[in-house]
C-alpha cells in the first residue's frame, strides 16, 4: 500500500493476478480489480441487492456507471438466447 492506505497503480492487478497463478487458473490474463467490480455488480444485482448498496459498495460516483454493469449482464435474462443458454446447463 501507499502513503495512507491508498494502492499503488496497478497494486490491485498484481494482487489479483498473483492469487490467480497460485490458483493454477488458466485464464489469469483476463482477469483485473475491474472484473471483480463489475463482478460484484453483477452478481449482487441478481441476489436482489437495493441498487444504493451496490454504489457504494462498488464506489460508483454515477448512477449510469452502475446502471450500465447491471444492463451488460442482464443482456440474456429477458431474452431467447438466454433461455437456450440455461436450457443447456444441468444443475448437479
Amino acid at each position: 500500500m501507499g502513503e495512507g492506505g491508498q494502492d499503488r497503480p496497478g497494486q490491485r492487478d498484481t494482487i489479483l493476478e498473483d492469487c490467480a497463478t497460485l490458483a493454477q487458473l488458466d485464464y489469469v490474463l483476463d482477469l483485473s480489480s475491474h472484473s471483480l467490480r463489475g463482478g460484484m455488480a453483477t452478481s449482487a444485482h441478481r441476489a436482489g441487492t437495493d441498487f444504493r448498496d451496490i454504489k457504494k459498495q462498488g464506489g460508483w460516483r454515477h448512477d449510469g456507471t452502475v446502471q450500465g454493469y447491471i444492463e451488460e449482464a442482464s443482456r440474456f435474462d429477458e431474452n431467447a438466447a438466454g433461455s437456450l443458454l440455461r436450457a443447456r446447463v444441468k444443475p448437479a
